[in-house]
């Protein structure tokens, strides 16, 4: 059983040491990545790591929109969803 501290920004996590290394595993992971397959361009993982709050503020938008359609309709959010990804013509 985990003996962690709670993370102050999200009270329902525990085991914050465990995240925070398992996080910068990730981040090493990428960078690696970055380094090898994308060489001409060494910016290339601080330009990802920028993008991170956009996509986190774009992912928190959805997420409030998904609920707020669940409350408004009466249809579930699986149909919602479905429809969402069924109008998407490529």
């Amino acid at each position: 059983m985990c003996t962690c501290v709670v993370v102050t920004d999200s009270p329902r996590l525990s085991c914050s040491e465990q995240v925070e290394s398992l996080r910068e595993d990730v981040y090493k992971s990428l960078d690696d990545y970055c380094r090898q397959t994308h060489f001409e361009d060494p910016d290339r993982f601080a330009k990802l790591m920028l993008r991170l709050p956009s996509l986190r503020s774009i992912g928190l938008k959805c997420t409030s929109h998904l609920f707020a359609s669940r409350l408004i309709g009466d249809a579930p959010v699986e149909s919602f969803i479905y429809d969402l990804l069924d109008n998407q013509r490529y």
